[in-house]
Protein backbone atom coordinates (compact mmCIF):
# COMPACT_ATOMS: atom_id res chain seq x y z
CA UNK A 1 0.00 0.00 0.00
CA UNK A 2 1.06 3.55 -0.59
CA UNK A 3 1.45 6.17 2.09
CA UNK A 4 -1.41 7.60 4.06
CA UNK A 5 -3.29 10.72 2.96
CA UNK A 6 -3.42 9.36 -0.55
CA UNK A 7 -6.40 9.42 -2.88
CA UNK A 8 -6.63 7.13 -5.89
CA UNK A 9 -8.91 8.99 -8.29
CA UNK A 10 -10.47 7.73 -11.52
CA UNK A 11 -12.57 9.75 -13.96
CA UNK A 12 -15.07 7.66 -15.88
CA UNK A 13 -17.77 5.06 -15.51
CA UNK A 14 -17.67 3.54 -12.03
CA UNK A 15 -17.99 -0.09 -13.16
CA UNK A 16 -15.28 0.27 -15.78
CA UNK A 17 -12.93 2.13 -13.42
CA UNK A 18 -13.34 -0.34 -10.55
CA UNK A 19 -12.75 -3.23 -12.94
CA UNK A 20 -9.10 -2.10 -13.20
CA UNK A 21 -8.58 -1.98 -9.42
CA UNK A 22 -7.00 -4.82 -7.43
CA UNK A 23 -9.31 -7.21 -5.62
CA UNK A 24 -9.91 -7.10 -1.87
CA UNK A 25 -8.24 -3.77 -1.08
CA UNK A 26 -11.01 -1.68 0.56
CA UNK A 27 -12.53 -2.39 3.97
CA UNK A 28 -15.27 0.23 3.69
CA UNK A 29 -17.46 1.56 0.91
CA UNK A 30 -19.38 4.81 1.42
CA UNK A 31 -21.46 6.36 -1.34
CA UNK A 32 -24.73 7.93 -2.46
CA UNK A 33 -25.80 6.27 -5.74
CA UNK A 34 -27.67 8.18 -8.47
CA UNK A 35 -31.40 8.65 -7.88
CA UNK A 36 -32.84 6.96 -10.97
CA UNK A 37 -31.83 9.71 -13.38
CA UNK A 38 -33.49 12.57 -11.50
CA UNK A 39 -30.45 14.83 -11.78
CA UNK A 40 -28.69 15.77 -14.99
CA UNK A 41 -25.14 15.53 -13.65
CA UNK A 42 -23.60 16.38 -17.03
CA UNK A 43 -25.54 19.66 -17.18
CA UNK A 44 -24.67 20.31 -13.53
CA UNK A 45 -20.99 19.87 -14.38
CA UNK A 46 -21.20 22.25 -17.34
CA UNK A 47 -23.00 24.83 -15.22
CA UNK A 48 -20.43 24.46 -12.45
CA UNK A 49 -17.54 24.98 -14.88
CA UNK A 50 -19.21 28.09 -16.30
CA UNK A 51 -20.26 29.39 -12.84
CA UNK A 52 -23.88 29.72 -13.94
CA UNK A 53 -27.23 28.44 -12.74
CA UNK A 54 -29.04 25.73 -14.69
CA UNK A 55 -32.05 23.47 -14.60
CA UNK A 56 -30.65 20.08 -13.57
CA UNK A 57 -33.76 18.40 -12.17
CA UNK A 58 -36.22 16.46 -14.27
CA UNK A 59 -38.85 13.80 -13.79
CA UNK A 60 -36.40 10.96 -14.36
CA UNK A 61 -35.78 9.57 -17.83
CA UNK A 62 -34.02 6.33 -16.87
CA UNK A 63 -36.09 3.17 -16.82
CA UNK A 64 -36.00 1.08 -13.63
CA UNK A 65 -34.58 -1.86 -15.57
CA UNK A 66 -31.73 0.17 -17.07
CA UNK A 67 -31.04 1.63 -13.63
CA UNK A 68 -30.88 -1.75 -11.89
CA UNK A 69 -28.72 -3.19 -14.65
CA UNK A 70 -26.22 -0.31 -14.43
CA UNK A 71 -26.12 -0.35 -10.63
CA UNK A 72 -25.67 -4.13 -10.46
CA UNK A 73 -22.64 -3.78 -12.75
CA UNK A 74 -21.11 -1.24 -10.35
CA UNK A 75 -21.97 -3.34 -7.31
CA UNK A 76 -20.36 -6.39 -8.90
CA UNK A 77 -17.03 -4.59 -9.19
CA UNK A 78 -17.43 -3.02 -5.75
CA UNK A 79 -18.08 -6.50 -4.37
CA UNK A 80 -14.75 -7.59 -5.84
CA UNK A 81 -12.79 -4.56 -4.60
CA UNK A 82 -14.06 -4.85 -1.02
CA UNK A 83 -12.52 -7.31 1.43
CA UNK A 84 -14.42 -10.43 2.57
CA UNK A 85 -15.20 -8.70 5.91
CA UNK A 86 -16.03 -5.25 4.50
CA UNK A 87 -18.87 -2.87 5.26
CA UNK A 88 -20.80 -0.88 2.65
CA UNK A 89 -22.84 2.23 3.53
CA UNK A 90 -25.23 3.69 0.94
CA UNK A 91 -27.44 6.77 1.25
CA UNK A 92 -30.56 6.34 -0.90
CA UNK A 93 -34.01 7.90 -1.14
CA UNK A 94 -37.35 6.79 -2.53
CA UNK A 95 -38.40 8.04 -5.96
CA UNK A 96 -41.65 8.28 -7.92
CA UNK A 97 -41.88 7.08 -11.54
CA UNK A 98 -44.08 9.54 -13.48
CA UNK A 99 -44.48 7.19 -16.45
CA UNK A 100 -46.22 4.63 -14.23
CA UNK A 101 -48.71 7.09 -12.73
CA UNK A 102 -46.46 8.28 -9.91
CA UNK A 103 -45.71 4.81 -8.55
CA UNK A 104 -43.32 5.01 -5.61
CA UNK A 105 -40.16 3.09 -6.43
CA UNK A 106 -38.52 2.04 -3.16
CA UNK A 107 -34.90 2.52 -4.13
CA UNK A 108 -33.59 1.61 -0.66
CA UNK A 109 -35.39 -1.73 -0.88
CA UNK A 110 -34.08 -2.32 -4.39
CA UNK A 111 -30.53 -1.59 -3.27
CA UNK A 112 -30.90 -3.81 -0.22
CA UNK A 113 -32.03 -6.66 -2.45
CA UNK A 114 -29.04 -6.09 -4.74
CA UNK A 115 -26.64 -6.04 -1.79
CA UNK A 116 -28.13 -9.22 -0.34
CA UNK A 117 -27.74 -10.80 -3.76
CA UNK A 118 -24.00 -10.15 -3.51
CA UNK A 119 -23.78 -11.78 -0.08
CA UNK A 120 -24.13 -8.70 2.16
CA UNK A 121 -26.49 -8.63 5.14
CA UNK A 122 -28.23 -5.63 6.66
CA UNK A 123 -26.49 -4.22 9.75
CA UNK A 124 -28.19 -0.85 10.18
CA UNK A 125 -31.02 1.07 8.52
CA UNK A 126 -30.78 4.74 9.46
CA UNK A 127 -33.06 7.66 8.57
CA UNK A 128 -31.09 10.69 7.34
CA UNK A 129 -33.05 13.83 8.25
CA UNK A 130 -32.22 17.12 6.55
CA UNK A 131 -33.73 20.61 6.70
CA UNK A 132 -35.85 21.37 3.63
CA UNK A 133 -34.15 23.93 1.40
CA UNK A 134 -36.47 25.58 -1.12
CA UNK A 135 -33.76 26.89 -3.38
CA UNK A 136 -32.22 25.99 -6.73
CA UNK A 137 -31.60 22.43 -5.59
CA UNK A 138 -35.28 21.87 -4.90
CA UNK A 139 -36.66 23.44 -8.08
CA UNK A 140 -38.29 20.14 -8.96
CA UNK A 141 -40.43 20.39 -5.82
CA UNK A 142 -41.48 23.96 -6.53
CA UNK A 143 -42.47 23.20 -10.12
CA UNK A 144 -44.57 20.11 -9.39
CA UNK A 145 -45.61 21.07 -5.84
CA UNK A 146 -45.80 17.45 -4.76
CA UNK A 147 -43.86 15.69 -1.99
CA UNK A 148 -41.68 13.02 -3.51
CA UNK A 149 -40.47 14.99 -6.49
CA UNK A 150 -37.80 17.03 -4.71
CA UNK A 151 -36.12 13.80 -3.80
CA UNK A 152 -32.77 15.09 -2.63
CA UNK A 153 -34.39 17.90 -0.61
CA UNK A 154 -37.19 15.90 0.98
CA UNK A 155 -37.20 15.42 4.71
CA UNK A 156 -35.45 12.05 4.86
CA UNK A 157 -33.38 9.56 2.96
CA UNK A 158 -32.24 6.10 4.01
CA UNK A 159 -28.73 5.06 5.00
CA UNK A 160 -28.23 1.33 4.45
CA UNK A 161 -25.25 -0.17 6.26
CA UNK A 162 -24.58 -3.70 5.03
CA UNK A 163 -21.69 -6.03 5.74
CA UNK A 164 -20.33 -9.51 5.19
CA UNK A 165 -18.01 -11.81 7.07
CA UNK A 166 -17.09 -10.60 10.55
CA UNK A 167 -16.25 -6.87 10.24
CA UNK A 168 -16.41 -6.31 14.01
CA UNK A 169 -13.70 -8.88 14.55
CA UNK A 170 -11.55 -7.11 11.97
CA UNK A 171 -12.11 -3.76 13.66
CA UNK A 172 -11.25 -5.12 17.11
CA UNK A 173 -8.07 -6.73 15.78
CA UNK A 174 -6.85 -3.63 13.90
CA UNK A 175 -7.94 -0.82 16.23
CA UNK A 176 -5.18 1.12 17.98
CA UNK A 177 -5.20 3.91 20.55
CA UNK A 178 -5.40 6.58 17.83
CA UNK A 179 -8.61 4.98 16.51
CA UNK A 180 -10.48 5.65 19.77
CA UNK A 181 -13.69 7.66 19.39
CA UNK A 182 -14.91 10.23 21.89
CA UNK A 183 -18.10 9.02 23.51
CA UNK A 184 -19.69 12.48 23.63
CA UNK A 185 -19.21 12.87 19.86
CA UNK A 186 -20.29 9.32 19.03
CA UNK A 187 -23.55 9.49 20.99
CA UNK A 188 -25.00 11.76 18.32
CA UNK A 189 -24.81 8.87 15.85
CA UNK A 190 -25.70 5.93 18.12
CA UNK A 191 -29.31 6.02 17.00
CA UNK A 192 -31.44 5.17 13.99
CA UNK A 193 -31.96 8.80 12.93
CA UNK A 194 -29.14 11.15 11.95
CA UNK A 195 -29.53 14.90 11.47
CA UNK A 196 -27.63 16.41 8.55
CA UNK A 197 -26.44 19.97 8.02
CA UNK A 198 -28.63 22.54 6.29
CA UNK A 199 -27.87 22.79 2.54
CA UNK A 200 -25.73 25.67 1.37
CA UNK A 201 -27.68 28.88 0.81
CA UNK A 202 -25.17 31.18 -0.87
CA UNK A 203 -25.75 31.16 -4.62
CA UNK A 204 -22.03 31.21 -5.48
CA UNK A 205 -21.37 28.16 -3.30
CA UNK A 206 -24.29 26.20 -4.70
CA UNK A 207 -23.57 26.95 -8.35
CA UNK A 208 -19.82 26.48 -8.07
CA UNK A 209 -19.91 22.99 -6.56
CA UNK A 210 -21.63 19.65 -6.82
CA UNK A 211 -25.45 19.84 -6.62
CA UNK A 212 -25.83 17.21 -3.90
CA UNK A 213 -22.77 17.02 -1.60
CA UNK A 214 -22.68 14.42 1.15
CA UNK A 215 -22.99 15.49 4.76
CA UNK A 216 -19.46 15.75 6.14
CA UNK A 217 -20.13 14.76 9.74
CA UNK A 218 -22.28 11.76 8.79
CA UNK A 219 -19.50 10.56 6.50
CA UNK A 220 -17.00 11.10 9.33
CA UNK A 221 -19.11 8.91 11.61
CA UNK A 222 -19.14 6.08 9.06
CA UNK A 223 -15.39 6.33 8.49
CA UNK A 224 -14.62 6.33 12.22
CA UNK A 225 -17.07 3.57 13.14
CA UNK A 226 -16.22 1.10 10.37
CA UNK A 227 -12.53 1.57 9.51
CA UNK A 228 -9.15 2.18 11.14
CA UNK A 229 -6.29 4.52 10.32
CA UNK A 230 -4.42 3.35 7.26
CA UNK A 231 -7.44 1.55 5.78
CA UNK A 232 -8.77 2.22 2.29
CA UNK A 233 -12.26 3.71 1.83
CA UNK A 234 -13.99 3.43 -1.56
CA UNK A 235 -16.65 5.67 -3.14
CA UNK A 236 -17.73 4.68 -6.68
CA UNK A 237 -19.94 7.80 -7.04
CA UNK A 238 -17.61 10.46 -5.63
CA UNK A 239 -19.65 13.55 -6.58
CA UNK A 240 -18.37 16.33 -4.33
CA UNK A 241 -15.43 14.27 -3.02
CA UNK A 242 -16.43 14.64 0.63
CA UNK A 243 -15.61 10.98 1.31
CA UNK A 244 -12.05 11.50 0.08
CA UNK A 245 -11.60 14.66 2.15
CA UNK A 246 -12.92 13.08 5.35
CA UNK A 247 -10.90 9.92 4.78
CA UNK A 248 -7.71 11.99 4.53
CA UNK A 249 -8.59 13.98 7.66
CA UNK A 250 -9.10 10.70 9.54
CA UNK A 251 -5.84 9.12 8.33
CA UNK A 252 -7.37 6.80 5.73
CA UNK A 253 -6.66 6.34 2.05
CA UNK A 254 -9.45 6.68 -0.48
CA UNK A 255 -10.44 5.29 -3.86
CA UNK A 256 -12.84 7.60 -5.71
CA UNK A 257 -14.60 7.29 -9.07
CA UNK A 258 -16.39 10.23 -10.69
CA UNK A 259 -17.91 10.19 -14.17
CA UNK A 260 -17.99 13.96 -14.82
CA UNK A 261 -14.54 15.40 -15.50
CA UNK A 262 -15.42 18.84 -14.07
CA UNK A 263 -16.30 17.33 -10.70
CA UNK A 264 -13.27 15.01 -10.79
CA UNK A 265 -11.00 18.02 -11.31
CA UNK A 266 -12.72 19.86 -8.45
CA UNK A 267 -12.17 16.83 -6.20
CA UNK A 268 -8.48 16.64 -7.11
CA UNK A 269 -7.95 20.36 -6.52
CA UNK A 270 -9.72 20.31 -3.15
CA UNK A 271 -7.72 17.30 -1.98
CA UNK A 272 -4.40 18.79 -3.07
CA UNK A 273 -5.26 21.99 -1.20
CA UNK A 274 -5.56 19.81 1.93
CA UNK A 275 -2.16 18.23 1.34
CA UNK A 276 -3.49 14.94 -0.01
CA UNK A 277 -1.55 13.15 -2.71
CA UNK A 278 -3.84 12.43 -5.67
CA UNK A 279 -2.70 9.60 -7.92
CA UNK A 280 -4.36 7.59 -10.71
CA UNK A 281 -6.24 4.45 -9.83
CA UNK A 282 -3.65 2.41 -11.71
CA UNK A 283 -1.10 3.23 -8.99
CA UNK A 284 -2.86 0.93 -6.53
CA UNK A 285 -0.85 -2.16 -5.75
CA UNK A 286 -2.36 -5.59 -5.35
CA UNK A 287 -3.68 -8.63 -7.16
CA UNK A 288 -5.66 -7.63 -10.22
CA UNK A 289 -8.57 -9.75 -11.35
CA UNK A 290 -11.47 -8.70 -13.55
CA UNK A 291 -14.84 -10.40 -13.22
CA UNK A 292 -17.97 -10.32 -15.32
CA UNK A 293 -20.43 -7.74 -13.91
CA UNK A 294 -22.98 -9.30 -11.53
CA UNK A 295 -21.25 -12.68 -11.65
CA UNK A 296 -21.60 -12.98 -7.86
CA UNK A 297 -25.38 -12.53 -7.69
CA UNK A 298 -27.09 -15.12 -5.50
CA UNK A 299 -30.41 -16.19 -7.02
CA UNK A 300 -32.13 -19.25 -5.67
CA UNK A 301 -31.39 -22.25 -7.88
CA UNK A 302 -32.90 -25.70 -7.17
CA UNK A 303 -30.50 -28.59 -6.73
CA UNK A 304 -32.14 -30.24 -9.73
CA UNK A 305 -30.35 -27.76 -11.98
CA UNK A 306 -26.88 -28.76 -10.83
CA UNK A 307 -26.10 -30.40 -14.16
CA UNK A 308 -27.23 -27.25 -15.97
CA UNK A 309 -24.88 -25.23 -13.79
CA UNK A 310 -21.96 -27.43 -14.70
CA UNK A 311 -22.68 -27.29 -18.42
CA UNK A 312 -23.16 -23.51 -18.29
CA UNK A 313 -19.83 -23.05 -16.57
CA UNK A 314 -17.83 -25.45 -18.71
CA UNK A 315 -19.36 -24.11 -21.92
CA UNK A 316 -18.51 -20.41 -21.72
CA UNK A 317 -20.84 -19.18 -24.46
CA UNK A 318 -23.44 -16.38 -24.49
CA UNK A 319 -26.24 -18.86 -25.15
CA UNK A 320 -25.67 -21.06 -22.09
CA UNK A 321 -28.85 -22.74 -20.94
CA UNK A 322 -30.55 -21.29 -17.85
CA UNK A 323 -33.76 -21.93 -15.93
CA UNK A 324 -36.98 -20.23 -17.08
CA UNK A 325 -37.26 -18.35 -13.77
CA UNK A 326 -36.06 -15.13 -15.34
CA UNK A 327 -39.27 -14.79 -17.37
CA UNK A 328 -41.46 -15.05 -14.26
CA UNK A 329 -39.18 -12.61 -12.41
CA UNK A 330 -39.58 -10.04 -15.19
CA UNK A 331 -43.38 -10.42 -15.19
CA UNK A 332 -43.59 -10.06 -11.41
CA UNK A 333 -41.38 -6.98 -11.45
CA UNK A 334 -43.44 -5.31 -14.19
CA UNK A 335 -46.70 -6.10 -12.42
CA UNK A 336 -45.49 -4.69 -9.10
CA UNK A 337 -44.36 -1.36 -10.53
CA UNK A 338 -47.03 -0.88 -13.19
CA UNK A 339 -44.76 -1.02 -16.21
CA UNK A 340 -44.70 -3.10 -19.37
CA UNK A 341 -42.61 -6.22 -19.84
CA UNK A 342 -39.96 -5.24 -22.35
CA UNK A 343 -37.23 -7.30 -24.04
CA UNK A 344 -34.66 -5.29 -22.07
CA UNK A 345 -36.32 -6.28 -18.80
CA UNK A 346 -36.39 -9.97 -19.71
CA UNK A 347 -32.75 -9.74 -20.83
CA UNK A 348 -31.75 -8.25 -17.46
CA UNK A 349 -33.22 -11.10 -15.44
CA UNK A 350 -31.85 -13.59 -17.99
CA UNK A 351 -28.34 -12.27 -17.34
CA UNK A 352 -28.86 -12.38 -13.59
CA UNK A 353 -30.00 -16.00 -13.74
CA UNK A 354 -27.18 -17.09 -16.02
CA UNK A 355 -24.56 -15.36 -13.90
CA UNK A 356 -25.75 -17.24 -10.87
CA UNK A 357 -25.51 -20.48 -12.84
CA UNK A 358 -21.92 -19.59 -13.66
CA UNK A 359 -21.18 -18.90 -10.01
CA UNK A 360 -22.60 -22.24 -8.90
CA UNK A 361 -20.58 -24.02 -11.52
CA UNK A 362 -17.43 -22.20 -10.54
CA UNK A 363 -17.85 -23.11 -6.88
CA UNK A 364 -18.69 -26.77 -7.46
CA UNK A 365 -16.67 -27.70 -10.51
CA UNK A 366 -13.71 -25.34 -10.52
CA UNK A 367 -11.30 -28.24 -10.18
CA UNK A 368 -12.33 -29.46 -13.64
CA UNK A 369 -11.50 -26.15 -15.30
CA UNK A 370 -7.98 -24.87 -15.98
CA UNK A 371 -7.14 -21.75 -13.92
CA UNK A 372 -7.39 -18.46 -15.83
CA UNK A 373 -4.26 -16.93 -17.23
CA UNK A 374 -2.53 -14.42 -14.99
Amino acid sequence: MTARRTCHLACGDAAEALATAPAGIAVLGVSSPPYLGLIDYAEAARASAAARDAVIWHAGTMSPIAYLDAMSAVLAQLDRVLTPDAILALEIGDVRIPRSGGTLAPLPDWWLALCEGFGFRLLERIAMVRPLALGRRSGHFKRFNRPGYALLDTVTSTLLVVGRGDPLRRLRARARAEDAIETAWAERFLRTMWMTARPRRRTAERIGGHPVPSDRECVRALVRFYSCRGDLVCDPFAGSGVIGEVAAEEGRQSLLCERERVFAEQIAAALRDRGVTVVPLEALEGRRRVVVPSSQLHLSLPDAHELVARRAFLRDTPGAEVTPRYQAMARDFALEYGIEVTPEMVALFHRMERRYVLKVGRERYAETVPPPAA
